[in-house]
């Protein structure tokens, strides 16, 4: 079997023709059902990780806060991400 299709100039045209939109400086439009469920989520995601830390102050467990900061650090490089960076990438 074969891992490279023979002839991968199709394969590189079905990645280009996404259904992406951009903006007139190259910037991905992100619509607003997908902002709405990104706010819901990171906001469900952040309601969770506060009431765990609250609950483990009360109980005195440092190693379930640590982990509940981790979740929070990976929430706040999420929203980073989601809602900051729209860049497209621009090959040639």
């Amino acid at each position: 079997m074969k891992s490279t299709p023979e002839k991968p100039e199709l394969l590189y045209n079905n990645f280009k023709k996404s259904c992406q939109r951009y903006t007139e400086g190259g910037m991905i439009k992100v619509g607003v059902r997908g902002r709405i469920i990104r706010i819901i989520a990171l906001a469900a995601l952040t309601y969770i990780a506060a009431n765990k830390i609250r609950h483990e102050i009360i109980h005195d467990d440092l190693l379930v806060i640590y982990g509940t900061l981790m979740l929070m650090q990976a929430l706040i490089i999420l929203s980073a991400s989601w809602f900051l960076y729209k860049n497209a990438a621009r090959y040639k």
